[in-house]
């Protein structure tokens, strides 16, 4: 670690046991009590760790609450780091709901107006989101079989996937943080920031809403002050239909996922499909019963 300029002379190092990315994250002090978050990845990855620095540069120019990107190099030869902004504070998700109703829906706001920005950012990509999303979903779709008998109301899901998947057309791909959700924030002085960049990529805007159960689960106002910030006054039609399709998918693919893990994340994969089947009345309404256009 020394090897790493940027972090100046080393006082303390502290590894970050969170989240479930093969990553290992240290909190990196130095004399003069500058903190710094470093990412260390397998050298196989570096093609891709250096394509997001050059984006991450970019957001390194706004000015918004984001984790912003210091460094990037090899590390022993055989690892690669990213070195990051350390932002003190606490987990969004542990905190949020000690804040007031009307609190915790502009801190939502806020963090639409923050992804705005970081979508306004200029990229090139070659293919459409169509093209890579609907490949993506057909894998989904066929990891999903195995797990059909414990997957709720899997052929219904299922069916609604193949009706509407159609809707995944035109749509222009944007620089996408793709985690964006409480788990992934910091409230610091009463104001909230962005973290974890670990999956920054190309994606739709509709995507960026997709983990919504993770911010529904502990505050609807926040959420709802998401979206509104977001959209605006604008017609959110192909938002909601979008979402739902989104949603979807998310109940096949995340029971799955939760089966590289242990018991505890396959029951919460399980509760979170049967919480998003009630929220849009298995599939028969595109609007989630917690969504309001209603500012608190």
């Amino acid at each position: 670690m020394d090897k790493i300029k940027v972090l100046g002379r080393i006082k303390d190092i502290k590894k970050l046991n969170k989240g479930f990315s093969s990553d290992v994250k240290y909190i990196v002090t130095n004399t003069f009590d500058q903190k710094y978050l470093v990412r260390i990845s397998d050298i196989k990855r570096y093609e891709y760790r250096k394509k997001q620095y050059d984006e991450l540069l970019k957001l390194k120019t706004l000015d918004i609450n984001i984790a912003k990107v210091i460094d990037f190099g090899l590390f022993n030869e055989e690892k690669v780091y990213t070195v990051f902004e350390y932002i003190d504070g606490v987990d969004a998700t542990s905190i949020i709901k000690n804040y007031t109703e009307h609190e915790q829906y502009m801190f939502g706001y806020k963090v639409g107006e923050i992804l705005k920005r970081i979508h306004k950012t200029k990229i090139e990509y070659k293919d459409s989101w169509s093209k890579i999303y609907n490949k993506k979903l057909d894998r989904k779709i066929n990891e999903s079989i195995k797990y059909k008998n414990i997957i709720p109301k899997y052929d219904l899901v299922i069916q609604y996937i193949k009706d509407n998947r159609h809707l995944i057309k035109n749509i222009r791909r944007v620089l996408a943080h793709t985690d964006y959700h409480l788990g992934n924030m910091i409230i610091n002085n009463d104001d909230i920031y962005i973290i974890d960049f670990d999956k920054l990529g190309f994606e739709d805007i509709y995507s960026e809403f997709k983990p919504f159960i993770w911010n529904v689960r502990e505050s609807v106002h926040f959420e709802n002050g998401f979206i509104n910030s977001y959209f605006k006054n604008k017609d959110k039609t192909k938002f909601f239909n979008i979402l739902a399709l989104y949603a979807a998918e998310s109940i096949i693919s995340h029971i799955p996922w939760a089966h590289k893990f242990d018991q505890e994340q396959i029951d919460l994969s399980i509760e979170i499909a049967n919480n998003i089947l009630e929220y849009f009345d298995n599939f028969n309404n595109v609007i989630p019963s917690w969504y309001s256009k209603e500012t608190i």
